[in-house]
């Protein structure tokens, strides 16, 4: 939990209304974690501007496990010319695993204009598409 810096004055508030029952669930989560409830909420306002969006997260990295899954199979395929089971499963347990880390690397290395610079347009296959088998 995010503890507030002593040396910062807290100067500005934000206000909100709710209905009763919305007020109340965020209560309870309040009282869950033994604060009161305006810490509670700025703790978690806090949290949620940090975060990227989680949707934008979810589906990047839904897409980054197509991708591995994808191109594991059929490297596999190519390579011993069969797919065992056993190796199926190996990559798609390792592609559920590693999708969030995946796609929050790709995130990070993503430039401000959300286009690539030179560098990772130009990239080899495998430098863009992290094959992993």
């Amino acid at each position: 939990m995010p503890k507030i810096d002593d040396s910062k004055k807290l100067t500005s508030a934000v206000t909100v209304k709710l209905t009763e029952s919305d007020f109340s669930r965020l209560q309870l989560k309040a009282d869950e974690r033994q604060l009161p409830l305006a810490e509670w909420s700025r703790d978690r306002l806090l949290e949620a501007l940090n975060r990227p969006e989680t949707s934008k997260l979810a589906i990047l990295a839904e897409i980054v496990a197509t991708q591995t899954i994808t191109i594991s199979l059929l490297f596999t395929l190519a390579r011993d010319g069969k797919l065992p089971e056993a190796k199926v499963r190996e990559i798609l347990e390792r592609a559920r695993k590693d999708k969030y880390s995946q796609a929050n690397d790709l995130l990070d290395e993503a430039p401000e204009s959300g286009l690539p610079n030179r560098a990772q347009a130009t990239g080899s296959p495998e430098q863009r598409t992290r094959l992993r088998t």
